[in-house]
């Protein structure tokens, strides 16, 4: 039930009725969120010793706990406390950055995930409130304090370490490391439960080629992890390409590698999405002193947000009384009319007045 009130932009009352009650059920725990997001720093205590058996349960405690604070916005939006459900927010953007500040891929990505969450109840609460300006304010104003761009790079750094340490984990254990650890650590192995660790480990391919061709394209990718989106895609894919094509000692560094060639586009469409919210509620605010919406962007903003995926300007557009602001997205071909709700998620847009496919609440839980 959290997870469909964190995720939807409107809220049926029957599931905010149910909403209200589990929360009102749990009330101790909200101060709990609130006190360990506040922390200005998270060190989360893995044994990185583990390799590539360490585990990160932990972040689907922190995936619940944003999602709780979001289920909180989604009440205060809907009793008339927009402005509130902002500055609530903003404990989800600080513990993204208690993510992001693993320095590991998993945790970069669920870094991603969390902003999300948070930008999705800013966009709802702006639509609440588009003639308010405490409400535009806090939008920017949270923006600005609580989110700033995570060094994918930095996160390669973390992974490289992970896959140095199971090298030298085979070599001084031998094969019985195939199996995972051993004695105290039983346990974490034992938590493996598909056969990705077994096939990493089988024939210990860390100590042939796939090892050394494993470092070789890490260091290859940060190299150009934190390059705009056109150079950094280019290149994630450029290096993923070859190890897919290079046979058995480029295997290994292939399954591992591949996950990261998606990550530009998402932290692109995230950046994306953070400047079209901000620009959007700087043209909402302007709208606040004016008699109308402004025909062009600069007249808002002296120099018009960069879109990170082709580093042109992003795209404004009046539309009768409102307008849409978009980025050209992954495809470069956006033009800023999502034709449904699912394409308006994937894409990094805000259009005002919404939509009614995001106004209708979703049909309540059964």
């Amino acid at each position: 039930m959290l997870k469909r009130a964190a995720s939807a932009r409107t809220v049926s009352q029957v599931d905010l009725t149910a909403v209200k009650e589990i929360l009102k059920g749990h009330s101790d725990l909200s101060p709990l969120i609130a006190r360990a997001a506040s922390i200005q720093a998270c060190d989360f205590q893995r044994d990185y010793s583990l390799g590539l058996y360490l585990q990160f349960s932990e972040y689907t405690t922190v995936r619940t706990a944003a999602r709780w604070i979001a289920a909180e916005c989604a009440v205060a939006i809907s009793e008339g406390r927009p402005a509130d459900a902002v500055r609530r927010a903003a404990l989800i953007f600080r513990m993204a950055r208690h993510a992001a500040q693993s320095e590991d891929g998993i945790s970069y990505i669920t870094s991603i995930s969390l902003d999300t969450i948070a930008l999705r109840v800013l966009e709802s609460a702006i639509h609440a409130g588009p003639d308010r300006a405490e409400v535009l304010t806090a939008v920017h104003d949270v923006l600005h304090r609580e989110w700033h761009e995570e060094s994918f790079a930095r996160s390669l750094h973390g992974d490289l370490v992970m896959y140095k340490v199971t090298l030298d984990n085979l070599k001084s254990q031998g094969p019985k490391y195939e199996y995972g650890p051993s004695s105290a650590n039983t346990a974490a192995a034992d938590e493996i439960t598909n056969s990705f660790a077994k096939y990493v480990f089988a024939g210990t391919g860390m100590l042939n080629g796939n090892g050394a061709n494993v470092f070789r394209s890490m260091r290859q990718l940060s190299k150009v992890a934190d390059k705009p989106y056109p150079e950094s895609a280019a290149g994630v894919a450029k290096i993923t390409d070859e190890l897919a094509a290079g046979g058995f000692d480029t295997s290994l560094a292939s399954d591992l590698l591949s996950a990261y060639r998606e990550v530009p586009a998402a932290k692109a469409r995230l950046l994306a999405r953070i400047r079209v919210l901000d620009s959007a509620a700087a043209v909402l605010k302007w709208n606040t002193r004016n008699t109308s919406l402004p025909d062009r962007l600069k007249e808002v903003l002296k120099t018009a947000p960069t879109d990170p995926f082709d580093l042109k300007s992003l795209r404004y557009r009046r539309d009768g009384n409102g307008f849409t602001l978009y980025s050209v997205g992954e495809s470069a071909r956006f033009c800023g009319q999502p034709t449904d709700k699912k394409q308006y998620n994937l894409e990094a847009v805000f259009t005002f007045p919404a939509p009614k496919y995001l106004t209708e609440p979703e049909p309540p839980a059964r």
